[in-house]
């Protein structure tokens, strides 16, 4: 998936998720704040403003690797 679209995929997925599964808020809040938004800053009324993510999407999105052709893992080296 391009990088530009993972945010909204991110929020679709979530949208669609059962509701009632034990704990599975805290799941999306790490992956939220890991991978795709970072924490949100505080103090600031516009919902936009977050910190940059752990792991930020450009770092681990493999989209460009896939139509580039290049291994998109470290699987060939395991073997």
């Amino acid at each position: 998936m391009p990088p530009q679209d993972v945010t909204e995929a991110f929020d679709l997925l979530v949208d669609s998720m059962p509701q009632g599964i034990d704990r599975m808020d805290e799941v999306v809040t790490y992956f939220e704040h890991t991978y795709i938004r970072g924490r949100r800053l505080r103090g600031r009324g516009d919902s936009c403003n977050y910190r940059e993510a752990s792991f930020p999407i450009e770092l681990w999105n493999q989209h460009a690797a896939g139509l580039a052709g290049i291994a998109r893992t470290t699987n060939c080296v395991e073997g």
